[in-house]
């Protein structure tokens, strides 16, 4: 399991940031519903999780992005769908029907139950007018806590209905503190040297306990097993999925794309800096903006990469 979940915050006081530790418990005593917004990487989801006893996940880019059938058929929302509502539904009634099974579920425990819409920027502006609706109707049984790096992607309805709470990137002595907390509670075999170290070579927390965890795996956290596990990560294909681009070469330059994110851990950000690097094109630098700042207001980034690459490719036209 990766330890992003497994020493997953178990309450508020594990919270990195000291604003946002005082700011959440009023918030889940206040009863309101709560937009969570901030960088990704930055902790949002992992303190959504901590409102309610057992609040129901929906990733918006995963279940608003579902065809009607796909729907119909995820063990979640099965038993929700009857043949007839999947033959005669619209795929936009249907979320809003499956909004609304969740949202009227009872709570697990005492008190309202409790949703979590993460990454809600990826919600389609008329399903964000369905997911209006059923706060508005299931407010006195459920509360929203909504996840997203984009607060102005979520409509104005919705953002006037819940307590908007800024979630900034941890800084290096914060993400410190919550690695230590979790080698203290996997009883792992770490230094003050090597957790400084993993701190200052990841950018956001989630990226500083995946890389703790990494190096945990081969044994001691020290400086110098982190900078052997940074370097064999490392390896910059940047260079050749840029010449694959402009070859035409799309599912190579694209399949580079995929190593770099999911083999060698590069976010889009990454992706995009080692490109400017790469060119002196004016068109090529452009269109490295255009895509930065669709990853900035919460685009999938695999997506807007596959666009980038796209664009090399026909130089831009």
């Amino acid at each position: 399991m990766l330890w992003t979940a497994e020493h997953a915050p178990e309450g508020f006081d594990d919270l990195p940031q000291d604003e946002v530790r005082r700011l959440l418990p009023r918030a889940a005593e206040s009863g309101l519903n709560v937009v969570l917004h901030g960088p990704k990487g930055a902790g949002k989801t992992a303190a959504a999780r901590l409102f309610g006893d057992d609040p129901y996940v929906l990733n918006a880019s995963d279940f608003f992005g579902m065809t009607k059938g796909e729907i119909a058929e995820d063990p979640r929302f099965r038993g929700f769908i009857t043949a007839k509502r999947k033959r005669q539904m619209s795929k936009a009634d249907m979320i809003n029907h499956v909004l609304k099974e969740v949202a009227s579920h009872s709570s697990v425990g005492e008190g309202r139950r409790t949703v979590v819409i993460d990454n809600a920027e990826e919600t389609r502006r008329d399903f964000q007018q369905a997911l209006r609706r059923v706060i508005e109707r299931f407010s006195e049984q459920c509360r929203f806590i909504l996840t997203t790096r984009s607060l102005s992607a979520l409509i104005p309805a919705i953002r006037s209905r819940a307590l908007p709470v800024a979630v900034r990137q941890a800084t290096k002595e914060e993400r410190v503190v919550a690695l230590e907390r979790i080698v203290d509670r996997d009883d792992a075999e770490a230094d003050d040297a090597g957790i400084e170290f993993v701190a200052e070579e990841a950018d956001t927390l989630r990226e500083s306990v995946l890389l703790l965890q990494t190096v945990a795996e081969r044994g001691p956290v020290t400086m110098e097993a982190v900078l052997e596990t940074t370097d064999e990560g490392e390896e910059d294909r940047v260079p050749e999925m840029v010449e694959d681009a402009r070859a035409g070469e799309f599912d190579d330059a694209v399949g580079k794309v995929d190593d770099l994110m999911i083999e060698g851990g590069w976010s889009g950000e990454d992706i995009l800096r080692r490109v400017l690097e790469e060119t002196d094109d004016p068109e090529e630098v452009v269109t490295v903006g255009e895509v930065d700042v669709a990853l900035d207001e919460g685009a999938n980034d695999r997506i807007h990469l596959e666009r980038l690459v796209s664009e090399l490719a026909t130089g831009g036209r």
